[in-house]
């Protein structure tokens, strides 16, 4: 499981960046070269301007506002590995790049449903949406999101829920 975040989802191409709705916005050739060849799957996030504010500096080729965005790397889909192993050669990537606007967004392996909900409390408190759960297994990620929107509207613990 890793953070729900409040950012950009997005997938960095090598080049471009890729967001859900297809568009697509190349960054500075400055910010660039602190990333990694692609694909990578991640989210850009700021302490600031929210996700408006984040697809208004994607559009801008000025390198001082790309300065407020960090990367935060999920995976690298294709890498035909099981979800574990591809995030460990992201990892072994982006610690070569030493790099001040890309962070890994390491997975926290869920031990129970007392474990998630605790997780899930912690993120909320944090300021977070929640948490992604990923299936581990198998080349493909997929995503088992659980609103957390449903837990604070109905209170229940999330055992309750599934």
């Amino acid at each position: 499981m890793t953070p729900y975040m409040s950012g950009v989802r997005c997938l960095w191409s090598g080049f471009e960046v890729f967001l859900n709705s297809s568009k697509q916005y190349v960054p500075p050739s400055e910010f660039r070269k602190y990333l990694p060849g692609g694909p990578i799957e991640g989210e850009f996030v700021t302490r600031k301007n929210g996700s408006k504010g984040i697809k208004e500096i994607l559009k801008s080729k000025n390198m001082e506002e790309w300065k407020e965005l960090k990367f935060i790397a999920y995976d690298a889909p294709q890498v035909k590995a099981p979800f574990e192993e591809r995030v460990k050669k992201l990892k072994k990537v982006l610690k070569k790049k030493n790099n001040p606007y890309v962070v890994l967004q390491e997975p926290i392996l869920c031990q129970s449903l007392e474990h998630l909900n605790e997780e899930i409390t912690k993120q909320l408190k944090a300021g977070l949406k929640g948490v992604v759960l990923r299936q581990s297994q198998g080349n493909v990620t997929q995503f088992l999101r659980k609103a957390t929107k449903v837990l604070k509207e109905d209170e229940k613990p999330l055992s309750q829920l599934i």
